[in-house]
């Protein structure tokens, strides 16, 4: 592909929309994303892989990427994000991953929930 249309699709896949902090009514502050700010790609950031059941989220601001844990962290923990709303179920979750990012999900949780519906249905038969 020409050069354009390769940094148009790098930006697509590793690109995040530039988020900013929001003073709610209730001043309770709320990340929210800032569409119209644009996108940015962050190196660092791009090497964190898809999780259904993610180790840690991502904030991004127009100067940095904040990374932030959601538990404990244990040595040699692989770092992983979540590319999709994980609160789908997990046939949802694989289609839209499948059509929008190329891949089939095995992450722990995927392969769980795969776990538990197939003796599920196997205890129902």
């Amino acid at each position: 592909p020409q050069p354009a249309q390769r940094l148009r699709g790098l930006a697509a896949i590793n690109g995040m929309a530039v988020a900013r902090l929001a003073l709610k009514d209730s001043l309770i502050k709320a990340v929210e994303a800032d569409a119209p700010q644009g996108l940015c790609v962050y190196p660092l950031g791009s090497l964190l892989n898809h999780s259904c059941l993610p180790s840690v989220n991502r904030l991004p601001f127009r100067s940095c990427l904040l990374v932030r844990s959601n538990g404990i962290l244990l040595p040699g923990q692989e770092l992983s994000c979540t590319y999709i709303e994980v609160r789908a179920p997990l046939q949802t979750r694989r289609t839209e991953l499948e059509s929008s990012w190329g891949f089939h999900c095995e992450c722990c949780r995927c392969l769980l929930e795969e776990r538990v519906w197939s003796s599920e249905l196997q205890a129902a038969r």
